[in-house]
């Protein structure tokens, strides 16, 4: 199973953590925290929010709504980059 690499890119309108994958789509996770929270997490902890990873309905749009929970830990790996930053258009 190929792994897809996800960082999180910021908060949608409503806060939810919003996720791009290298595969160019974008992903959230369904609990509210913000960026600064998850950002403060341990990676154990980050991980177990990721739990939640859902799809971005439409695919392609960050403020796209969540769709169907699709967390995997042997699918995604999550990347540790530079802090979240808003995503709103």
């Amino acid at each position: 199973m190929a792994t897809i690499k996800i960082r999180c890119i910021g908060e949608d309108y409503w806060s939810r953590l919003t996720f791009q994958g290298d595969n160019g789509k974008f992903y959230k996770i369904l609990d509210c925290s913000s960026e600064e929270e998850f950002e403060n997490l341990s990676r154990e902890e980050q991980i177990q929010m990721l739990e939640t990873l859902s799809t971005s309905v439409p695919i392609n749009d960050p403020q796209g709504e969540p769709g169907y929970i699709c967390w995997n830990p042997q699918k995604f790996v999550l990347i540790k980059d530079s802090a979240c930053t808003p995503v709103h258009r």
